[in-house]
């Protein structure tokens, strides 16, 4: 059975604790939410998203704007990442054998 015990202990970020989303359809004027607790849309709203609204924090508004469609791979990077998993992979067989009974085996 689980009891509740009371702590001083910070139960989440701070940020995170005042932070809030509207779900404005048009605009975010006087009816958003964000707006009636005196705080600016983020990132997180239904609708605008922190973008496309007059209620943005000015470090989103200078965010460059990405294409979601736009996916730009790192050949050399993406080959590399894939080695070093293969290379983890090999040392953790090698590592099972060495360690393994001689009768047990690896997969």
């Amino acid at each position: 059975m689980f009891l509740p015990f009371t702590s001083t202990a910070v139960q989440a970020p701070q940020e995170l604790l005042n932070s809030i989303a509207c779900k404005c359809c048009k605009g975010c004027r006087n009816a958003c939410g964000c707006r009636k607790q005196r705080m600016k849309c983020s990132l997180i709203c239904f609708n605008c998203r922190g973008t496309s609204c007059t209620n943005v924090p000015e470090n989103i508004k200078k965010r460059p704007k990405l294409d979601d469609d736009v996916i730009i791979f790192d050949d050399e990077a993406v080959e590399e990442l894939l080695d070093e998993d293969a290379d983890k992979d090999f040392e953790q067989v090698q590592f099972l054998q060495l360690t393994s009974p001689k009768d047990a085996k690896v997969q």
